[in-house]
């Protein structure tokens, strides 16, 4: 089941890349750190969050990424690292300024590993962002709570990400 999961989340990703080709549209790639907190570890990780997305309109997304997490703050004999592959919807709210709010909603999965990690399992998130368009670039900040299912229990994932999509 897990393995399942894991494969279908990579796959989804996958899909997004192939299907953006067939259909002529212009991908967009974005990258960030991100700060993760989580009620199954109870620390802060650094990491990183890769994303790409595929305009539909004007005003909505389909967007994929992974994020890589390290919860390496209590010393490296109780390290725990993490994988989020995730596919998200993303809606974006027009203004008419260079700025703009946008919400993202989706499904993914929590992959943690190291020194007695907690079990991984699928991850179910809804957060808020806002962007700033510049001349070539546009940068973003986003926050995306997630919901992470383990095999008897749930908890909370945290990600505060802030980035550049290019």
């Amino acid at each position: 089941m897990i393995r399942t999961l894991r494969t279908f989340a990579l796959l989804s990703i996958f899909a997004l890349l192939l299907s953006a080709s067939a259909q002529g549209q212009s991908l967009r790639y974005g990258t960030g750190l991100q700060v993760m907190g989580g009620t199954a570890v109870a620390s802060v990780s650094p990491g990183f969050h890769f994303r790409t997305t595929l305009p539909i309109t004007q005003d909505l997304s389909l967007g994929g990424g992974i994020g890589l997490a390290g919860f390496v703050f209590e010393g490296q004999a109780d390290a725990v690292y993490a994988v989020d592959p995730e596919v998200s919807l993303i809606v974006t709210i027009p203004t008419p300024s260079r700025s703009a709010t946008y919400l993202l909603g989706g499904g993914g999965y929590h992959v943690p590993f190291g020194n007695d990690p907690p079990a991984s399992g699928p991850s179910f998130h809804l957060g808020l962002g806002r962007i700033w368009a510049l001349q070539e670039t546009t940068l973003f900040l986003e926050f995306t709570p997630a919901l992470y299912v383990r095999d008897s229990s749930a908890g909370g994932l945290f990600p505060i990400r802030a980035g550049v999509i290019f």
